[in-house]
């Protein structure tokens, strides 16, 4: 079974970035989630208070444990949110000799990401994982998912999904940028 690293600013970006892969592929890998900072509004907007280096040397700390990561999920560079691309550099800076793929996952936030990630690898989810997803944020962060039309809703996450189904010819998706690939 594959290690997957899924490295997030704060704790509920993993399961709105890569919740439907969780889904899908739960019998596949073996999936790490890492986060850094407290969820919470409060907490958002605060990691760029430390320097990079300062970052991608906890990164490094993590990948030199015992566990070998196959994959390594990280935030996009072109997330509208400071946390969010802090991560996204510090994970790059640190894997430069990792020997992983590397992608970077879509967080559905108020500041429109869906303008300026730009996905490159999809992943094809059915209507129960789309709903397993949100079961997910129902579980572990029922604070952060809202009755709103917003992205952080039932309708958002749903509609995303469909959006980016949309965009490869099926009902749902889930949609990655491919940093890097070995082969």
């Amino acid at each position: 079974m594959k290690n997957v690293l899924v490295l997030a600013a704060h704790a509920d970006d993993e399961r709105l970035g890569c919740g439907g892969f969780f889904e899908k592929f739960n019998k596949k890998y073996n999936f790490i989630i890492h986060t850094f900072s407290c969820r919470g509004f409060k907490m958002d907007q605060r990691l760029s208070t430390e320097p990079i280096s300062h970052w991608s040397k906890k990164i490094e700390e993590f990948l030199s444990k015992k566990t070998k990561y196959d994959i390594i999920f990280t935030h996009s560079l072109d997330d509208l949110n400071e946390d969010h691309r802090v991560i996204a550099e510090a994970t790059l800076i640190a894997c430069r000799k990792y020997p992983a793929d590397i992608y970077a996952y879509e967080v559905p936030c108020y500041n429109y990401n869906v303008f300026t990630f730009k996905p490159n690898f999809y992943v094809e989810l059915n209507g129960l994982q789309v709903a397993e997803k949100i079961g997910q944020m129902e579980t572990f962060y029922p604070e952060e998912l809202n009755e709103d039309y917003t992205p952080r809703s039932y309708w958002g996450i749903t509609n995303l999904a469909g959006y980016r189904g949309m965009q490869i010819g099926k009902q749902y998706a889930e949609a990655f940028q491919l940093i890097r690939k070995i082969i």
